[in-house]
């Protein structure tokens, strides 16, 4: 594993070498592979360019070139609008769209579609929102972005008052279910999504110990659950790194939930 000074001169290396940086957290999380190149850097049995640039080509670096494009910004606006007021569960004093700005920033590691950080952004729209349904959001931002929302959206209709809801556990395999055949862009907002709230679970239990699960509709036994059943559910039919970080928070989220409780 590299030490942050490695980690920092490497970066620094790459930088003055490519003119491009790589992210701190990627060499954080991809150590092994990064210490080859310093060791090759460090040892000079390279010829600088030219090797450093061959053996980093089969390594995705998680450079962010996501471009603030003009259906992008109207997507910003308009999930700004329309999750105004709403809080996230874990920390009632965050507003939701700071979860939907990070779902767009992980997924805008991984792809450069617009459609699908567009989807990112408006991810929970179908689902949390009343008054704006799939038809708007085929208008606003064409039946792509539409039918990427819907495949990851669970089956809730803000808008149908008179619709009873789903016990938690039904709607969750529903969810789940769904995966088999939801498209690769819906997966991979999927795995966004789900990378960001366990990112965040972990963060505030550290905060608010046993008391963070009050803020959910389920225990945190059936937490884990779900979330190690999407995992299974999208490590069948998405690959790449995307799915690594996904393991890697979900032990990390394991290791809370497991841990034994300690009473005052």
């Amino acid at each position: 594993m590299l030490t942050k000074e490695q980690i920092e001169e490497f970066r620094q290396i790459w930088k003055e070498e490519f003119g491009e940086e790589i992210s701190y957290e990627y060499a954080d999380e991809r150590g092994e592979q990064l210490l080859e190149l310093v060791r090759l850097v460090y040892g000079g049995k390279m010829k600088r360019n030219k090797e450093l640039k061959s053996t980093s080509s089969s390594i995705n670096t998680s450079r962010n070139y996501m471009e603030l494009t003009e259906k992008i910004q109207k997507a910003i606006d308009l999930a700004s609008k329309l999750h105004l007021g709403q809080m996230r569960k874990s920390d009632k004093d965050l507003p939701y769209i700071s979860h939907l700005f990070s779902v767009a920033w992980i997924l805008s590691n991984y792809t450069d579609d617009q459609d699908i950080i567009v989807a990112g952004l408006l991810h929970d729209v179908l689902e949390d929102v009343k008054g704006y349904c799939y038809s708007d959001m085929e208008r606003d931002f064409g039946t792509r972005v539409a039918k990427i929302v819907k495949g990851v959206s669970e089956d809730k209709d803000p808008n149908d008052e008179g619709r009873k809801k789903m016990p938690w556990g039904e709607c969750k395999q529903k969810y789940i279910a769904g995966l088999e055949t939801d498209s690769r862009e819906s997966l991979l907002v999927c795995a966004a999504d789900k990378i960001h709230n366990l990112q965040t679970m972990i963060r505030h239990y550290q905060e608010r110990k046993e008391d963070l699960w009050t803020s959910f509709s389920a225990p945190k036994d059936k937490q884990l659950w779900f979330y190690e059943e999407v995992f299974k559910a999208l490590k069948s039919r998405l690959d790449g790194n995307i799915m690594e970080i996904y393991e890697k928070e979900l032990e990390k989220f394991r290791q809370v939930v497991e841990a034994p409780t300690i009473s005052n």
